[in-house]
């Protein structure tokens, strides 16, 4: 659906479809060619080599033992073979290596670790925890969509909300989904299915345009009425003001909060598991400005939403303090789902972290608004997603590199537009007393 492929998008259908994985050190770890679906009559094929195949997998066939096959193709094979062994440089490791020929070619080979998962037998296990919190997550989705609507159409049948900067905001989304897509999507030559490509990219972009319209409106007459200055920078980014100091002491700020964030990270403690996202970094310039563009898209969708929750809940409970605190454990409960795989087994870790995380948020969003808070998330993800490496020289030094241009840049940015004459005479706002 969204043109990206991937090792089973599309599906293996057609004769002649090929693909390779790899782990991180170049080694071969699967490999797949679907033969014909006519079998032709022709000359009676040699047996296969599999020499190759070895070789890009590092694995030198003589350390290894013939097996008797267990691990079937997903298409037919008139020749299949096994062997065990251990990886050469972890012999404490138990591998083995199956493969399959059709005619004497190798269509199938894949080696087979203690952790490979059969993934057309097992699905994958999803936690009690993480399904319940997921679950929450969709319907809380829900009604959020629901109540922004309600809300948005009251204000635009009463003429409030400022619809000019809505309409901007939702352009500018539409523009950063659009740009993401065409970045990920793998293109085709053909005009026919570039334009069904083209319609599938432009509805999802659509859809995230509206939203945020949807919950901007929703938001915007309340907010401005009882936190007011929780939209001002983000109103004025919006209205073209990118040389305002508020905008800028609102970057700057939160970049060097989520920096400080990540010192405990970079001195030493060792990180949570890595997004499914991280490999793509690797892939190229295309992916890695895909991913990160698609982030800020993520950012803002996270700030609009979250915004919009907390203004519901001060609805609802009528007082700050308790729809601040209303908020933080909706939050928290949405951070538990992401870090439920790494801190399971430790549920007081998994509370805490998840408490710090979102308390952060918390404070950033309602002591310096919205802009800050979007500017927060988008570092933080880039910040976890990013891989970091000091050989910058080697293949994956690449996404460092960016990494550090991107944040440089960011400070600098925020920096030169916080000093703008904009503040003369008056306290930054980390020193000013909130509304």
């Amino acid at each position: 659906m969204t043109g990206v492929v991937s090792w089973l998008n599309p599906p293996l259908q057609l004769s002649g479809m090929a693909g390779v994985r790899f782990d991180l050190r170049g080694y071969l770890l699967a490999y797949y060619s679907i033969p014909p679906q006519v079998d032709v009559p022709g000359p009676e094929a040699g047996p296969p080599d599999w020499t190759p195949l070895f070789a890009e997998a590092r694995v030198d066939p003589a350390r290894l033992r013939p097996a008797a096959p267990t691990w079937t193709p997903p298409f037919f094979c008139d020749t299949r073979v096994a062997w065990e062994g251990t990886y050469p440089d972890r012999p404490e490791i138990p591998i083995r290596v199956e493969a399959g020929a059709y005619r004497g070619r190798p269509v199938s080979f894949f080696i087979v670790a203690p952790w490979t998962r059969p993934e057309r037998m097992e699905p994958e296990r999803i936690a009690p925890l993480r399904q319940m919190l997921r679950v929450a997550f969709a319907v809380l989705v829900v009604l959020l969509t629901g109540t922004g609507a309600i809300l948005a159409r009251r204000n635009v049948r009463l003429g409030r909300g400022d619809r000019r900067v809505a309409f901007r905001l939702a352009l500018s989304m539409f523009g950063l989904a659009i740009l993401v897509w065409g970045l990920a999507a793998h293109h085709v030559a053909d005009l026919v299915s570039e334009t069904g490509l083209a319609a599938r990219g432009a509805s999802g972009a659509l859809l995230l345009a509206a939203l945020v319209w949807l919950f901007y409106l929703a938001l915007e007459p309340y907010v401005r009425r009882l936190r007011p200055r929780t939209l001002v920078s983000w109103t004025r980014f919006l209205a073209g003001g990118f040389g305002d100091a508020v905008v800028g002491w609102g970057a700057l700020l939160t970049v060097c909060l989520l920096l400080a964030c990540m010192v405990p990270q970079w001195r030493g403690q060792p990180p949570v598991s890595p997004w499914p996202s991280v490999y793509d970094t690797f892939m190229g310039t295309r992916e890695m400005l895909a991913l990160t563009f698609g982030m800020l898209v993520d950012a803002i969708q996270l700030g609009t939403g979250a915004l919009l929750l907390f203004l519901l809940l001060r609805l609802l409970l009528r007082r700050d303090g308790l729809a601040t605190g209303a908020f933080l454990l909706v939050l928290t409960a949405i951070q538990m789902v992401n870090l439920v795989g790494d801190l399971g087994r430790a549920p007081w870790l998994l509370v805490s972290l998840s408490l710090v995380i979102m308390g952060s948020y918390t404070w950033v969003l309602l002591r310096f608004g919205l802009l800050s808070a979007i500017a927060g998330i988008y570092v933080l993800h880039v910040l976890v997603t990013f891989p970091l490496t000091t050989e910058l020289g080697s293949w994956k030094g690449g996404p460092t590199v960016f990494l550090m241009l991107l944040l440089v840049a960011l400070a600098v940015a925020a920096f030169r537009t916080s000093m703008a004459p904009g503040l003369a005479g008056r306290r930054p706002p980390l020193l000013s007393s909130p509304t």
